[in-house]
């Protein structure tokens, strides 16, 4: 059946993608997860396709087929955000978190409203058990709030990581703001400087400590 290869092939790339995901990588683990337990009531039709003529029998048959077709147009709606999310800054994350969050669980609401169509491939026991197992999976919405309440940290080492980088930059002064006690021999070649202080002549010197270029003004 040429469907059931489509959402098997688009579920495998979605599964890909949503373990690329860095910020939010647990709501869309959870969401690829969620998707992987959807697909068990196909992989028993793919393994025996005599059970699509016992759902043809039954009347089953459509309703499952319906559920099939939603299942592969929200897979390849999941996989476009998820591709997306994958590609944008940690900031714009930040920013944008209310309409992230708010992504993850429509598409939550709307995989899980999946359920009743595609259970009808299975028998009456097999489908009350697969059921159950959707409805104790882990609600999506907890794996959201421990992303974002992962985003702080997030942005936090990020701005440590830049502080420190900032530190480090080619000819940025290591001469601290506050010096306590500075000794004339610590300097070196001290000539006066043509700018005018405002309350004592100005001179350019080398401090050899750090081999930086200093003003000194002479009271």
């Amino acid at each position: 059946m040429e469907i059931i290869s489509a959402v098997f092939s688009v579920a495998e790339k979605c599964y890909d993608i949503a373990h690329e995901v860095k910020s939010f990588k647990t709501a869309a683990k959870h969401l690829a997860d969620r998707i992987k337990l959807l697909l068990q009531p196909i992989e028993l039709v793919k393994e025996d396709d005599s059970m699509l003529k016992e759902a043809e029998v039954s009347g089953n048959y459509q309703r499952f087929l319906e559920a099939l077709k939603q299942l592969e147009k929200h897979i390849t709606e999941i996989m476009k955000f998820l591709q997306t999310l994958k590609k944008t800054s940690l900031i714009q994350k930040v920013y944008k978190k209310g309409d992230i969050t708010d992504k993850f669980n429509d598409f939550n609401e709307i995989l899980d409203g999946l359920v009743p169509g595609l259970s009808l491939i299975l028998q009456l026991e097999q489908r009350k058990e697969y059921i159950d197992q959707m409805s104790r999976f882990e609600d999506g919405q907890q794996a959201v709030k421990n992303d974002i309440a992962n985003l702080a940290k997030d942005i936090k080492e990020m701005l440590e990581t830049m502080q420190e980088y900032h530190k480090n930059l080619p000819g940025k002064s290591r001469v601290p703001q506050t010096l306590q006690e500075i000794k004339m021999n610590d300097f070196d070649g001290m000539t006066p400087s043509d700018v005018q202080g405002t309350f004592g002549k100005l001179f350019l010197a080398s401090y050899k400590p750090f081999d930086e270029k200093v003003a000194i003004k002479k009271l």
